[in-house]
C-alpha cells in the first residue's frame, strides 16, 4: 500500500467508529531522531496559521544535478554559480521525518502533501533518515556523539 493509501484508511476507519479529527500527521519510522519540541511548535503554528499541510524540511545549499540519458545536468546556472554561503536564501529538502494535513486536504487531494504547505525547518541531526545500513551507522555515530542512550544496535 501507498503512504497515502493508509493515510486514507486510517481516516475512513476513524471515522467509521465516529472519531472524527481535523487533521492527521504521519511520522516516518525512518527518520526517528526528531524532539517532541519540533512536534509540539509545528502543531501550534499549524494550529495558528491554518495552512492545509505541514511537512518537515531541511536546509540544503547543496547544488543539485539530475540525470538525462546517460548524462547529469545541473539544476542552477553553471555560469552564474554563487558560493554556497553567498546564497540569499537557501533551499529546502524534503526529509520525511513527518507530515501534517487536513483531513479535507487528504480527501480532496489523496495527498499528504497539498494545498497551502508550510514547512517545518528540521536541523541535520534531526533530518537523518535511516534507509540503508550506511544511514543506520551514521545515526548510532550521532547518537553515540550526544551521549544518547537511544541507540540502534
Amino acid at each position: 500500500s501507498s503512504t497515502e493509501g493508509v493515510m486514507l484508511h486510517a481516516v475512513d476507519w476513524l471515522a467509521n467508529a465516529n472519531r472524527n479529527y481535523d487533521g492527521i500527521c504521519l511520522l516516518q519510522a525512518t527518520s526517528p531522531i526528531r524532539r517532541s519540541s519540533v512536534l509540539r511548535k509545528a502543531f501550534l503554528e499549524w494550529d495558528e496559521t491554518k495552512h492545509d499541510s505541514l511537512v518537515s524540511v531541511t536546509p540544503s545549499s547543496h547544488f543539485g544535478w539530475k540525470s538525462s540519458g546517460e548524462s547529469l545536468i545541473p539544476t542552477y546556472d553553471l555560469f552564474s554559480r554563487l558560493r554556497r554561503q553567498d546564497l540569499d536564501a537557501p533551499n529546502f529538502c524534503e526529509n520525511g521525518s513527518f507530515y501534517a494535513t487536513t483531513i479535507d486536504a487528504l480527501n480532496s487531494s489523496s495527498n499528504r502533501i497539498s494545498g497551502n504547505c508550510k514547512g517545518i525547518i528540521l536541523n541535520q541531526f534531526e533530518s537523518v533518515e535511516i534507509d540503508s545500513y550506511d544511514d543506520l551507522y551514521h545515526a548510532n555515530v550521532l547518537l553515540k556523539a550526544l551521549g544518547s542512550k537511544y541507540v540502534f544496535d
